[in-house]
């Protein structure tokens, strides 16, 4: 019997009105003990609690810990409490008992290429680590994000770094590779990898889609240099908005006189935190209402210039915030905004995000070119700086950099609501219409080779010549779940010669108009949901966006893509051998709910 039922039937029998005898209360704890001493039941609780460590991150040693044996001793004082080698020993047994699971997963029919991405880590104790993750769509159109490694790395060479990719993606039996997502820095270790794959014939067009470089680290690291050069005015609404929030009293007085100023006070000072640039961020917003308040704020406070006048930074008294403080802070949050819907968009871990990723630089882009065009002189130069920096990543000159992967670009193809069009609007943006007209037809290009490529691969399941999908059917599919669309799913009328083959799939696709969306639907758009509804009306192009969708444009999950930082494992983790490190935190990702976000919060 479960435990849960043994002690639903216990509470059951304590709220009974009915009185035991001395001989009945004894028979029923005997009957008791025997159930929860049962070994099944046992097993069961010992699994429950390894769940438990491995999900809250909690040391062994917790289950020695006064606050837990009181809880054992009152909930079931016949828990056999395990030691803690007992409770390690659980703890490798459930990660074993996972993967073995997670192996039946990706050896399941229905899992198209993956794409993997992977992440370096630090021990407290200065080991190096890396997290290799695969990302796929299933059949049913559900985004799987799995971690399939966390191993110790010798060194941070190319050639240890493509060691442990291209040996978890062995130890895994994954057959199909499309895109891999890593650091910029990384180009060395894509070096080792790309070979490997191309003899194992994993890769699609010899590995041209291969790398796609983390755009959270590039984003983070011009966000970075843009606060360095503002550092001082940061640091002083900072040490200001501590000061203010530090007691209860002075966060009153400064509320009440901001109520006089007529300043909305429901968003509250916030204090960030250093090495989270998307905190800093949320501080400076929020403290740009109260500019006024501030200083007045200093008049009613002799105290509050005093301190803030005795906190240094760079041997420098630090002082209050002055205007020019305010006026490089507002031009800074211009950026940030922008910058901070970026990341949370392509890291976003549930959601399928290769699609926004051209429409999101490209918002970042225009900001900047307004900016560069800006009177302020400041304003110019930091939005020559930024964009420079991005230029790294996004072009060089006026050519299209060689290092971005056209893949973005064709997931973007994808998205019914951009379609080329959009796509060719964007390009205009950055590169202007004769560069973006050059551009457009080599995608053009790319995109027509890919469908190729698919189209061959999918040939002894499609037949020599596809069979057009009735339209009627996926219309109503599409209409009972809220979509509005232009046109049927009917196959155009042929011209001579045309034989009618699945080239004419992509023409229909894009020979349609772009999808319209309701107000409602904008912030919900769900393109997998899209897709599968649409995949009998362009089953090599549906093949191509379930691969395509699935790729990550970054190689780290929101709640970490912000840090400043490398990602460090906590003490109890850095204590551990790498075995067991590897066993709770792959072990911890496999046991996350399926609609969680939660990422390890090293």
């Amino acid at each position: 019997m479960e435990i849960s039922e043994c002690l639903s039937q216990a509470i059951n029998n304590q709220d009974s009105d009915v009185e035991m005898s001395e001989e009945e209360c004894l028979k029923y704890s005997l009957e008791m003990k025997e159930r929860f001493e049962d070994v099944e039941v046992q097993k069961s609780c010992r699994m429950a609690l390894a769940k438990m460590i491995i999900l809250e991150e909690l040391p062994f040693s917790s289950i020695e810990k006064q606050g837990f044996l009181m809880f054992v001793r009152e909930t079931n004082p016949y828990f056999k409490i395990p030691t803690r080698p007992e409770l390690r020993a659980d703890c490798v047994e459930l990660f074993l008992q996972q993967k073995t699971q997670m192996r039946d997963f990706f050896n399941s029919r229905g899992v198209g290429r993956v794409s993997i991405a992977a992440e370096c880590w630090t021990s407290m104790e200065g080991l190096d680590f890396i997290s290799v993750t695969a990302h796929c769509i299933d059949k049913e159109w559900k985004l799987h994000r799995k971690m399939i490694s966390f191993s110790q790395l010798q060194s941070h060479s190319g050639e240890d770094i493509a060691a442990v990719v291209t040996a978890a993606v062995e130890e895994w039996g994954l057959q199909k590779v499309l895109c891999c997502t890593m650091k910029s820095e990384n180009d060395a270790a894509m070096g080792h990898v790309k070979p490997v794959f191309e003899e194992r014939n994993m890769v699609v067009a010899d590995g041209k889609y291969l790398h796609v470089r983390c755009v959270a680290r590039v984003v983070s690291s011009v966000v970075c240099e843009g606060l360095a050069e503002i550092d001082v005015s940061v640091s002083r609404v900072r040490e200001a908005v501590k000061w203010i929030t530090a007691y209860a009293p002075r966060s009153d007085q400064f509320k009440d006189l901001a109520r006089l100023y007529r300043v909305d006070v429901s968003k509250d000072l916030c204090v960030d935190v250093p090495t989270k640039w998307n905190s800093t961020y949320l501080m400076l917003e929020a403290a740009l209402p109260y500019e006024r308040v501030m200083e007045g704020y200093q008049l009613l406070n002799p105290e509050f210039v005093r301190e803030m006048n005795e906190v240094q930074y760079d041997d420098l008294s630090i002082g209050v915030p002055g205007v020019e403080d305010w006026l490089a802070i507002k031009r800074m949050c211009g950026y940030l905004r922008k910058f901070h819907q970026l990341i949370r968009l392509v890291s976003d871990a549930k959601n399928a995000t290769a699609h926004l990723f051209v429409k999101g630089m490209c918002s970042i882009f225009s900001v900047i070119k307004r900016l560069e065009r800006h009177e302020d002189d400041a304003n110019r130069i930091l939005a020559t700086k930024m964009k420079t920096r991005l230029g790294k990543y996004w072009s060089e000159e006026t050519e299209l950099n060689p290092k971005m992967n056209k893949i973005l670009y064709i997931a973007a193809l994808l998205d019914p609501r951009q379609k080329m069009k959009h796509v060719q609007l964007c390009l205009k943006t950055v590169y202007g219409d004769n560069r973006a007209n050059e551009l457009v037809e080599e995608l053009t290009k790319s995109t027509n080779d890919l469908f190729d490529l698919y189209q061959k691969e999918m040939a002894p399941t499609l037949g020599q010549t596809s069979t057009p999908a009735p339209a009627t059917p996926t219309s109503d599919i599409l209409a009972s779940l809220g979509f509005r669309r232009k046109g049927s799913c009917r196959l155009p009328v042929l011209d001579d010669g045309d034989d009618g083959s699945n080239g004419s799939e992509i023409t229909r696709y894009f020979a349609e108009e772009r999808y319209k969306m309701r107000a409602s639907e904008a912030s919900h758009f769900d393109i997998l949901q899209w897709w599968s509804s649409y995949g009998s009306c362009f089953p090599v192009l549906s093949a191509m966006a379930r691969d395509i969708m699935a790729v990550p444009v970054s190689s780290v999950a929101s709640k970490v893509a912000f840090n400043t930082e490398d990602r460090v494992l906590s003490e109890f983790r850095s204590s551990l051998p790498p075995r067991y490190i590897e066993a709770l935190i792959c072990a911890k990702d496999w046991l996350k709910s399926s609609d969680s976000d939660d990422e390890d919060g090293e």
